[in-house]
């Protein structure tokens, strides 16, 4: 049976994460690593065989959402997320540090204001 839902993983460790999910939920996914110029033919292929919604991040979900008619959901980047990227960072002696990223990563960051 193909799978309905699909995880575009833009990069390993995301793919990884997913996999560990996968285990410990009743909901069955396929999963796709790599950027868009890697993995296009395969998701191309995912939507041809009916493939019903994909998930993920940043511009590659951006990007799948202006290129497809079916349903890409975001997976959210959370300020939490920025602050232990920042925090690991910061404790490897990195001070200046610079976060450039897509608009739709950074929707919750003027939470970090608060």
């Amino acid at each position: 049976m193909t799978q309905e839902i699909l995880l575009a993983a833009p990069y390993r460790e995301l793919a990884e994460l997913a996999e560990k999910v996968k285990k410990d939920i009743d909901v069955q996914f396929e999963i796709i690593t790599g950027n868009l110029d890697e993995s296009w033919e395969k998701i191309d292929a995912f939507v041809k065989g009916g493939g019903k919604v994909i998930l993920s991040r940043g511009g590659t979900a951006e990007l799948l959402r202006e290129r497809l008619a079916i349903p890409v959901a975001d997976i959210p980047v959370t300020s939490f997320d920025i602050l232990t990227a920042i925090s690991q960072m910061n404790r490897k002696g990195i001070k200046k540090i610079a976060f450039i990223t897509m608009k739709n990563i950074i929707a919750e960051t003027h939470l970090l204001n608060e």
